[in-house]
């Protein structure tokens, strides 16, 4: 979704408008800011934990969620809650779930959208595609 977004210039928002909300971006801060000390590790269900290694640190602020998403439409710009977003969001549900499943630790790299030293959990990123479905031919 977010390469097909890019590749045709789409302004695409996704339902994450928490990242808007005042209490949100200061429990943000507070943990990018070491307010709260140095995150060393986020410990997720009971699958295990899961490593996150950032690409990069950033947060959105937005007053009117729905409003920032018209100015978007109507400036060709990215809203707040982007389609990358929304993709990273969602990949890091998935793998939370995959930990779960595998009942192991599992290292996820954003940036290369693997995770890493662990071929058969890479192997659960994707599947085989029916017919002619495949949704990276765009």
């Amino acid at each position: 979704m977010v390469a097909a977004s890019r590749k045709y210039d789409r302004v695409f928002q996704t339902g994450n408008m928490q990242r808007s909300w005042r209490n949100f971006r200061h429990a943000y801060k507070m943990g990018s800011n070491g307010d709260i000390g140095v995150v060393k590790e986020v410990n997720v269900n009971e699958g295990g934990p899961v490593e996150f290694i950032p690409s990069e640190k950033r947060s959105s602020k937005s007053e009117n969620h729905y409003q920032d998403w018209i100015d978007a439409i109507q400036k060709r710009t990215r809203p707040v809650a982007d389609v990358e977003t929304g993709h990273r969001t969602a990949s890091l549900c998935n793998i939370v779930n995959m930990a779960y499943t595998l009942e192991k630790p599992l290292k996820w790299a954003p940036a290369h959208e693997k995770i890493i030293d662990d071929d058969n959990a890479n192997r659960m990123l994707s599947r085989t595609f029916r017919g002619k479905w495949d949704f990276t031919d765009y």
